[in-house]
Order: C-alpha cells, then sequence, then structure tokens
C-alpha cells in the first residue's frame, strides 16, 4: 500500500468512529478542503468546518468502494450515510431523515498529510424535505 492508500484507510477510520477533530488533524497546516458549498484554507478552518458534521448528522459512515493513488495522489469513490439530527446551518432546521450521498474525492498528499481534499458529489440520494445549503 502506497501513502494515499494508509491515508484513506486511517481516514475512513477516524471518519467511521466520528473523530472529526483527527480528521482535521490529518490535514497540512495549510490544507485545503474544497466540496460543492465552499472552500476552507488552512487546518484551523477545515477542523471548523468538519466539526460541523457532527452536529448536523447522525450515525455517519463512510464506505470506499473504489480506491487509487500513489504516494502524491489518490482517487476515491465513496458513500456518505447519516441520519439529519441537527441543523444544517442558520434557518435549516433538522429534518430527521437519512441521506445517502455518493462522492468522488480527490486527496492530494504532502508530507503523510492531506494537502487538498476536492469533494465532487456525483449523486445525492436526497429524501423530500432535506435541502443542501
Amino acid at each position: 500500500m502506497g501513502a494515499g492508500q494508509d491515508l484513506l484507510k486511517h481516514w475512513e477510520s477516524l471518519y467511521n468512529k466520528h473523530d472529526f477533530a483527527g480528521l482535521a488533524e490529518m490535514f497540512t497546516t495549510d490544507g485545503v478542503f474544497i466540496d460543492p458549498y465552499g472552500r476552507r484554507e488552512g487546518r484551523e478552518a477545515v477542523a471548523a468546518f468538519i466539526a460541523g458534521w457532527e452536529k448536523a448528522f447522525s450515525d455517519i459512515n463512510m464506505e470506499t468502494s473504489l480506491a487509487v493513488g500513489d504516494d502524491e495522489a489518490v482517487m476515491v469513490e465513496w458513500t456518505f450515510r447519516a441520519t439529519n439530527t441537527g441543523p444544517l446551518g442558520p434557518g435549516v432546521p433538522a429534518s430527521g431523515k437519512n441521506l445517502v450521498v455518493e462522492v468522488i474525492t480527490a486527496i492530494r498528499i504532502s508530507d503523510g498529510r492531506n494537502r487538498q481534499d476536492l469533494w465532487m458529489r456525483f449523486r445525492a440520494q436526497r429524501p423530500s424535505g432535506l435541502r443542501f445549503l
């Protein structure tokens, strides 16, 4: 296994344990997290964003279906599953609905840490009443 596969395996383990502080620590100090809703630059900004997941969702689970990469980068196809039990933001109350999102992520690696994480959501099975910001 290369550095990319090792990093991914550790990321998935922390994700499924809901160790969101541990996930943030996997980023370099100047790491970048990009998803369809924005760009967070620096470990502190990434940590603040990731901490919001715990507030908005319970029973978060990540399941990897495909990962390819080397010591510098890894591409991952995975599925996010969770229940929306907390607010998604101001004016967006919890719905209590289950959410399934199939995602492709590109991860750039530097010194064994996540340098840049780019999420490209490709299909969400969104129940009625659950809005994305």
